[in-house]
């Protein structure tokens, strides 16, 4: 998905960081005060870590004014996890 307007853009990608912040801290039992030891050796989640790490630097470097141009931060990484 594209967004044109960066301040909505910035305002996404923050969300899907939240949402992703939630989802592996949920997934790896630490909200529920322990902590899954298999929990780093499953692919799904592997992956869903590089995509929270995609999705953050992506938006700090949004706000931070060094994106935000017609190329997305990283197109090689981004269709990977698209």
């Amino acid at each position: 998905m594209h967004i044109r307007n960066k301040a909505a853009s910035a305002l996404w990608k923050f969300v899907l960081v939240a949402v992703g912040t939630y989802g592996l801290l949920d997934g790896a039992g630490i909200l529920a005060g322990t902590y899954l030891t298999g929990f780093p050796h499953m692919f799904t989640n592997v992956s869903n870590m590089f995509a929270w790490g995609y999705f953050l630097v992506a938006a700090i470097r949004l706000v931070a004014g060094k994106g935000g141009g017609a190329e997305a931060f990283a197109p090689q990484a981004k269709s990977r996890f698209s």
